[in-house]
């Protein structure tokens, strides 16, 4: 994942707007409401979120990095979602074979999603 390289300014207001669901340009989907950016901005969400997953990874914390996984990419893009963005969901597809490999038993994950 690429590391965040930009200004804070702007990694400020990207995890901002993500944290909040909210975009202020068009829509990648012409379904999609222009200020969720889940839908309308698949790519800047994952850019975040997928970031902070690997960062928790790269720690080797892999019990938050599931959690992480589970109530903040998960939730927003289940297994076989399609963001509409080849790109993104070729990322998605690979971040859940890899937490899929590496799954943690049933007991630790209820533990850590409580």
């Amino acid at each position: 994942m690429v590391q965040m390289t930009y200004k804070p300014a702007f990694a400020k207001l990207l995890t901002q707007m993500v944290g909040e669901g909210r975009a202020a340009a068009t829509a990648v989907s012409n379904d999609a409401h222009p200020l969720d950016i889940t839908r309308a901005h698949p790519e800047l969400v994952m850019l975040l979120r997928g970031q902070a997953l690997f960062d928790l990874r790269g720690m080797g914390n892999a019990n938050r990095a599931h959690a992480y996984y589970l109530n903040h990419i998960c939730v927003i893009y289940p297994d076989g979602f399609s963001t509409g963005i080849e790109f993104v969901d070729k990322l998605l597809v690979e971040i859940h074979a890899m937490v899929h490999r590496e799954a943690l038993p049933r007991s630790v994950l209820k533990l850590i999603t409580l």
